[in-house]
């Protein structure tokens, strides 16, 4: 008698939603976080959303400190998303150097600022969802540069050497 052959069995759990992303946990954890900490401000200077934007793209891997004394002349050079879209690459690397992966960075701000240009007419897009950014410029942006969180998103951003805060929100 020959033996069939069996299907395996699947030991996969069936999917469910992430502990982070019910909304009425993160509404609980937004609300300890603005009661603990309810002067929380964001560290990099800026005068608008699309420089907190070019400010984010900076801070990867450096300090906000040097991230501040690199925009107070930036800003002057470059105050427009056309302005970073159309600058010399070379001369942008040079200038960003002393925060690191400049060519990296040179490439995502002229990258981002081309795209905010063609996509959103020169604006900085209002919704995370639109915005194409990445979770940390955009939780930074949504939270700092428009003063307010998106429903349902966190607000909150983390750098990858700090580790996520857990909470017991029950």
């Amino acid at each position: 008698m020959a033996k069939t052959a069996r299907a395996p069995k699947s030991t996969k759990a069936p999917k469910t939603a992430a502990a982070g992303t019910d909304p009425k946990r993160v509404a609980t954890i937004l609300a300890k976080l603005d009661e603990a900490y309810p002067a929380a401000t964001c560290e990099l200077k800026h005068d608008n959303a699309f420089q907190l934007l070019i400010s984010t793209i900076l801070s990867a891997q450096c300090t906000d400190v040097r991230v501040n004394q690199i925009a107070e002349t930036l800003y002057k050079k470059y105050p427009t998303p056309e302005a970073f879209a159309y600058a010399n690459p070379s001369e942008l690397e040079q200038e960003i150097r002393p925060t690191g992966f400049f060519r990296n960075k040179t490439k995502s701000i002229m990258g981002a600022s081309k795209a905010i240009i063609e996509n959103f007419g020169g604006q900085v897009p209002r919704t995370m969802d639109s915005s194409g950014g990445g979770a940390k410029d955009g939780e930074r942006g949504f939270r700092h540069g428009f003063r307010h969180r998106q429903r349902n998103r966190c607000g909150y951003s983390r750098d990858s050497h700090l580790q996520p805060v857990g909470f017991d929100a029950k």
